[in-house]
């Protein structure tokens, strides 16, 4: 609730509450017993020496930052339509397949945009530095007689070719660019935005506090088995049942934040960089061929 009244809240919840979680499995992979006040001895001697100079804000407080600091090294950082990494090696997926098929269409239209003006296909080649289709004068000169010498035939082909080599690429980078468009989007609506980051947000909370939950979970259960407490294990048992959900869900809302990016995409609000430059490219007048290189 917290969260939502107060939009610089969720920035600051994630690490903190990560960094709290962690700081906890730290304290029981070193087998330390529960802190006790009472304690002259030992490194809750120590750490209770200590509280004697402080007062429990000011306690509460270091306490607080050194969980900050832990939590923003080891959060899920989460850029939709960009890969997600958990920990160095595990990468997670990048966009839905429903949000792909999306920005599928969406390059389409502009390929058929493209082919309604009868772009130059050489310009889209030079514009996008796509491999060239007559390297030499020979293949040029083959090419040529390929077309019977039909300029509109010609610059079709090459037009077909370009968009072909560029349709793959162009989907790739769109979806690469969904955190730019998220910026955009920032500006020109701000309550699409403010949905795209709420869900972004939730979705870093619950990949983020999801592993040193399942840590604990997986402690509890140990613990269960060494001690005759019946408690911990169900308490593990439930916490990695409650882990899973977590994942679930997390995942959930990233697809959920890059939707609202790839919505304001397909409705308008935003343009991609790439479809832009695509656009700006003007039919043929057929008053010029595509070069070659010389041999």
């Amino acid at each position: 609730m917290l969260a939502q009244l107060l939009p610089g809240f969720r920035d600051f919840r994630t690490p903190l509450v990560t960094g709290y979680l962690w700081l906890v499995v730290l304290w029981m992979s070193v087998d330390r017993p529960l802190p006790d006040k009472n304690a002259k001895d030992g490194l809750m001697g120590a750490i209770n020496a200590l509280g004697e100079f402080f007062t429990p804000t000011v306690y509460v407080a270091i306490l607080s930052f050194l969980a900050y600091v832990i939590g923003m090294l080891v959060m899920v950082d989460i850029k939709p339509g960009s890969t997600v990494r958990l920990w160095p090696k595990l990468k997670l997926p990048y966009v839905s397949k429903s949000d792909r098929s999306i920005i599928e269409t969406h390059v389409e239209s502009a390929f058929h945009r493209a082919r309604i003006r009868q772009a130059s296909g050489y310009k889209i080649q030079q514009e996008f530095k796509l491999d060239e289709l007559l390297p030499s004068e020979e293949h040029y000169n083959e090419f040529r007689m390929d077309h019977d010498y039909d300029e509109r035939a010609m610059n079709h082909a090459y037009r077909e070719y370009s968009l072909n080599e560029l349709k793959d690429r162009m989907v790739e980078e769109v979806i690469a660019s969904v955190p730019s468009l998220a910026i955009k989007l920032q500006d020109k609506n701000a309550l699409l935005f403010g949905s795209y980051d709420r869900d972004k947000s939730e979705s870093e909370f619950r990949l983020s506090i999801a592993p040193p939950l399942a840590v604990l979970s997986l402690q509890f259960v140990t613990l269960g088995m060494d001690k005759p407490l019946l408690l911990w294990p169900w308490a593990g048992y439930l916490g990695l049942v409650a882990v899973v959900a977590l994942v679930v869900k997390g995942f959930q809302k990233r697809f959920s934040s890059v939707n609202v990016v790839v919505t304001a995409l397909e409705i308008g609000t935003i343009e991609s960089q790439m479809i832009s430059r695509l656009d700006a490219i003007p039919g043929d007048n057929y008053e010029e061929e595509p070069t070659a290189k010389a041999t």
